[in-house]
């Protein structure tokens, strides 16, 4: 059969399912956006603190550079919720590239994690023993691992895909 993407029919291919890329621009990268956008907002308003029952005036007052983190990762989280968006929208329309976007989301998103954690724990004076504590605490190495697996998983995929990104 032939893929019609916008009135240029491509070449003769077989069927592909496109469940998982359906999966991505219909539900995951919008909840992603979502969530980054909420993480965002509540970095720059000191919300996180509140959910732990701490006023976000005591942490700042104990730990002022805390502050600056927070509004540096707030507006880092803001961006990224945009670049999920565009993602989302490049991959929808076939852009050629968007699969690579989708590749530096998942880096960007593991990164900006571990930047936040890192930053903030250095903020609060933790040393370099209970900065690799609270990432074993955290799950991290299994949430890096699983990172990579995403990154593995969807190289091949869209690889075997490429020929549908042109646009």
């Amino acid at each position: 059969y032939y893929i019609d993407f916008g009135g240029f029919p491509m070449a003769k291919t077989k069927n592909q399912g496109l469940k998982w890329f359906h999966f991505l621009i219909y539900f995951a990268l919008w909840l992603n956006a979502i969530v980054c956008a909420l993480n965002g907002i509540m970095q720059l308003t000191g919300a996180s603190y509140e959910i732990l029952g701490i006023a976000a005036e005591d942490m700042y007052a104990t730990y002022p550079t805390l502050k600056t983190v927070d509004l540096v990762f707030g507006v880092a989280y803001l961006v990224f919720a945009l670049f999920c968006i565009i993602t989302r929208s490049r991959l929808a329309h076939f852009k050629k590239g968007a699969p690579s976007m989708l590749i530096a989301f998942y880096v960007l998103s593991a990164l900006i994690t571990i930047g936040s954690t890192v930053a903030g724990g250095v903020a609060m004076g933790l040393e370099t023993q209970d900065l690799l504590n609270l990432f074993i605490e955290e799950n991290f190495l299994s949430s890096i691992i699983g990172t990579v697996i995403a990154i593995l998983i969807n190289k091949v995929y869209f690889g075997k895909r490429a020929h549908m990104f042109v646009n």
